[in-house]
């Protein structure tokens, strides 16, 4: 007769691990993960509301992606890896009587990382395409020629602070006057 020998499997406890943000948002604590053990934690990303990470309620709309890099002393510490509107707060601005402007690109920054930008804008009244079309080649060659100037960190600056926004309604303006600009997306390409 043989003897069918169970090992019983020993149970493997979870901990949980502090999640610090980058230097772009202040380093603050952004909560807890749960892991076996903190490299586990290494390689995950976590989409956050900026609201609660600045706790600026202007802010409740954006979404940013943050990814583990590095652990140590049981703390998970981030880095920034995106940045997107809600896709519940662009339905709320499309409106009927205004032309919806929509552009996605890459560019490459001063330190050679990769970028997918993708910028959305209103203008006040509706227009011939042609404006449009005007207006994404502006955005498009001003955006490319900003971040071969500037460092990563330095754009992800621009782009939490709304200065970047600012500075790209002031060239739509000068083609046509434009109601409202957002970057939709801001993410690290694949490479």
């Amino acid at each position: 007769m043989v003897e069918q020998i169970i090992k019983k499997e020993k149970k493997r406890k979870k901990y949980w691990y502090m999640v610090i943000a980058p230097n772009e948002l202040s380093k603050v604590e952004l909560g807890e993960i749960c892991a076996f053990s903190l490299e586990d934690t290494i390689n995950k990303t976590l989409k956050l509301n900026l609201m609660t990470i600045t706790k600026d309620p202007k802010k409740q709309n954006i979404r940013v992606i943050l990814k583990i890099v590095e652990c140590k002393n049981n703390q998970a510490f981030t880095i920034f890896h995106g940045y997107e509107l809600q896709p519940s707060y662009i339905k709320k601005l499309t409106k009927k009587d205004k032309m919806k402007v929509e552009d996605s690109f890459i560019v490459k920054t001063k330190d050679g990382i990769k970028l997918r930008v993708k910028i959305l804008l209103f203008t006040r009244l509706k227009t011939n395409h042609s404006y449009g079309t005007k207006i994404r080649n502006a955005i498009r060659s001003y955006m490319t020629k900003k971040a071969e100037e500037d460092m990563f960190t330095n754009i992800i600056g621009l782009l939490l602070n709304q200065s970047l926004h600012r500075e790209i309604k002031n060239i739509a303006n000068k083609i046509y006057p434009v109601n409202v600009v957002f970057i939709k997306a801001f993410m690290i390409e694949k490479q």
